[in-house]
């Protein structure tokens, strides 16, 4: 079974924990935040419930935005196929001390609001 994380549960909470509503909501709100005292079905419910929402609220990449304007870029291993340092003239690829595939994999996953 597939398990979430703690970052999956740290976004999950940024979210519903840390809301002015609070709870209000919230798909643990029958468990009302005590997860100390889960037992084992409960954990598992929990998990699952953690997941769903993960899918239905996917970490936005630069990859994932640059996509939806350009659906149809050149993909390379999974990660988009252009080097940064041919548009973001402030970006520099270390090409010499690593592979590009490093380079735009770090660049192309981080994390965008």
């Amino acid at each position: 079974m597939e398990k979430a994380t703690i970052y999956d549960y740290a976004r999950f909470t940024q979210v519903h924990c840390f809301a002015d509503d609070e709870c209000a909501g919230c798909p643990l709100h029958d468990f009302r935040c005590e997860l100390e005292n889960a037992n084992s079905e409960e954990l598992t419910k929990i998990n699952e419930i953690i997941l769903n929402w993960c899918k239905e609220h996917p970490i936005k990449t630069r990859q994932s935005e640059f996509l939806k304007m350009f659906p149809n870029a050149k993909i390379v291993d999974g990660i988009i196929g252009i080097c940064p340092k041919h548009f973001e003239t402030a970006y520099a690829c270390k090409a010499t001390k690593c592979t590009c595939h490093d380079c735009r994999k770090s660049y192309w996953f981080a994390e965008v609001e």
